[in-house]
């Protein structure tokens, strides 16, 4: 029995926004994403690879989803990428060890020093990520909503 009953929204705009917003941030970015990496960093002491959370995450939420709701076409695959988009977010972020030099977002250099760990992320980044998230949301919804007014078939 799947923990939660699978539906692709196909009527249903805001449903189909909601449910892909959620796949990406709570179960891509903050569930798998960054609670691997605060696992990953307390049993190693140092942050993972990202790509290897990305691919580790994106395999992970697809044999859950396929063992818990089974094959549903395009629904899995829609979920699995939300899931897999919002593990990529974590590229975005960088990590600067000791030696290295950043520019911090005054323009001012400035030198790692110590045990000090920099965690920064690159804004332009984070926005054409946030801009790709919300175009793919928009044509979404608006298929749903063509689809529920009737313009176009299943």
């Amino acid at each position: 029995m799947p923990m939660f009953e699978p539906d692709s929204y196909l009527t249903d705009a805001y449903g189909h926004v909601v449910n892909g917003i959620a796949h990406a941030v709570f179960v891509g970015l903050l569930g798998l994403g960054l609670i691997g990496c605060a696992v990953y960093y307390l049993l190693t002491g140092e942050l993972p690879y990202r790509w290897a959370v990305v691919v580790w995450g994106s395999a992970t939420y697809l044999a859950y989803e396929l063992a818990d709701q089974g094959w549903q076409g395009l629904d899995t695959v829609n979920d699995w990428a939300q899931v897999t988009f919002g593990l990529s977010a974590l590229l975005i972020f960088a990590q600067a060890g000791v030696g290295s030099v950043i520019i911090g977002p005054d323009g001012v250099a400035f030198t790692v020093a110590g045990d000090d760990l920099v965690i920064f992320f690159e804004f332009w980044d984070a926005v054409i990520m946030a801009l790709i998230l919300a175009v793919w949301m928009a044509i979404g919804a608006l298929r749903r909503w063509y689809r529920k007014l009737g313009l176009i078939g299943e």
